[in-house]
């Protein structure tokens, strides 16, 4: 991101990362496969004297309102990211991110078991054919754990014949070079999540006020009443005190909450679609036009 801003004339002040810029120093073989991408950002960076930091982290934010920025809190932290020193940098943006979430709503509401994934995140669980625990029902890219778009295209790919197989029913077999392909990926996007992990450091960072649902502007002042009722699940803790219950539905903070209830993230409930026949939307909306 930090390198398309620099070529869009943006002015960069810091790159931070969390960890400490060797997570995949385990797996030589995958990090060769990305060492001309990270190369040409490094180049970049250097190029443009942007400082790369690494065991540093946005802490927090701050701003004369709250729609503008004025600069952050920046940590240096140790291993489990824990605050170890502080600093205040001027900037008027930040973009700060810690990996995705899937989004499951539609596999969930069709009744698609799932899994956890290798940081606790549910994902649709599928077969070698991406064929879920429904009959009809195949699931390909980032609802059956997030590996970057090469693997969901793989994925895809392989589910594509298997459907045709299906409705055909012929029973031919997917090539085996997307199968070593898709194999291959997925063992990337495994490393790269045992590489950079989300310490429990982080809830260090969090202040009083610090807004865990924005839909329902609730502050961790308020999710720990709620844990001091007793609540002990997310579940409790979104009834109490309402995270998770304005526009989004959790979606934003659902991760969040779990995490500070002490739980992984459980799959979405709340259905989002409602079935259409093909009849309906055939159906001019003024019968008396044609």
């Amino acid at each position: 991101m930090a390198a398309g801003l620099l070529a869009a004339g943006v002015r960069v002040v810091a790159v931070a990362e969390a960890g400490n810029g060797l997570g995949l120093a385990r797996h030589p073989l995958m990090a060769m496969a990305k060492t001309g991408e990270a190369a040409g950002y490094a180049a970049t960076l250097a190029r443009r004297r942007v400082p790369y930091l690494t065991r540093h982290a946005v802490t927090a934010a701050h701003g004369r309102d709250e729609g503008s920025v004025i600069g952050v809190t920046l940590a240096r932290i140790d291993r489990d990211w824990n605050v170890l020193s502080a600093r205040d940098l001027e900037c008027d943006t930040v973009a700060v991110g810690y990996g995705f979430v899937p989004q499951l709503d539609l596999a969930t509401q069709l009744g698609c078991p799932t899994r956890e994934d290798l940081d606790g995140t549910p994902v649709v669980d599928v077969d070698a054919a991406q064929l879920t625990g429904v009959p009809g029902v195949w699931a390909a890219g980032e609802p059956t754990g997030v590996g970057g778009w090469q693997l969901a295209e793989t994925e895809g790919r392989v589910a594509g014949f298997a459907i045709i197989a299906h409705a055909q029913r012929t029973g031919a077999p997917v090539p085996g070079l997307l199968l070593r392909r898709r194999a291959r990926l997925r063992r990337f996007a495994a490393a790269l999540q045992r590489a950079y992990p989300v310490r429990p450091g982080w809830k260090g960072w969090l202040r009083e006020d610090t807004l865990v649902c924005r839909c329902e502007e609730v502050p961790l002042s308020r999710v720990r009443e709620a844990q001091a009722l007793g609540a002990t699940d997310a579940r409790s803790i979104k009834l109490l005190a309402r995270p998770g219950m304005g526009w989004c539905q959790g979606r934003m903070c659902g991760f969040a909450v779990a995490c500070l209830a002490g739980e992984n993230p459980q799959p979405p409930r709340r259905p989002i679609a409602q079935p259409i026949t093909l009849a309906a939307l055939a159906t001019p909306e003024n019968p008396q036009n044609p």
